[in-house]
């Protein structure tokens, strides 16, 4: 089996090793399980959203695009290029929306996710 470089891989691993699973069925249930976790946290939003835009590592996967594609539609499922954001550019364009909603003084969080009582401003702003 491939080099993991953290504890729940080798854990994985070990399951594996145990169960007698191939590196191929292993890897096949870790993508199913993937792409069935994020489409089951995009339907459960208040609203389905019309397009659900994929970036990081997973969005470079054909497989694994394609079944979110699939579990989501008719949703239209794009990668962040389409609007000029490389796809390893995440965690960057995260911090970007999040500095956005704080100097717009939007609420960038839902509450029945952080378990908040009401939609707050994150963050804070300094004067230079």
């Amino acid at each position: 089996m491939g080099n993991w470089s953290n504890a729940t891989g080798v854990r994985l691993e070990m399951m594996a090793q145990k169960h007698h699973c191939q590196d191929g069925d292993l890897l096949a249930t870790l993508c199913e399980l993937t792409a069935r976790s994020v489409a089951t946290a995009v339907l459960g939003l208040t609203e389905r959203p019309h397009e659900v835009i994929l970036t990081g590592g997973g969005a470079m996967n054909i497989h694994l695009a394609g079944r979110i594609r699939k579990l989501l539609s008719p949703c239209s499922t794009y990668t962040s290029e389409r609007y000029g954001l490389g796809i390893r550019a995440h965690g960057a364009t995260a911090a970007a929306v999040l500095a956005a909603a704080r100097i717009d003084g939007l609420a960038a969080h839902c509450p029945n996710a952080t378990g908040a009582d009401e939609p707050k401003v994150l963050g804070a702003m300094w004067g230079g």
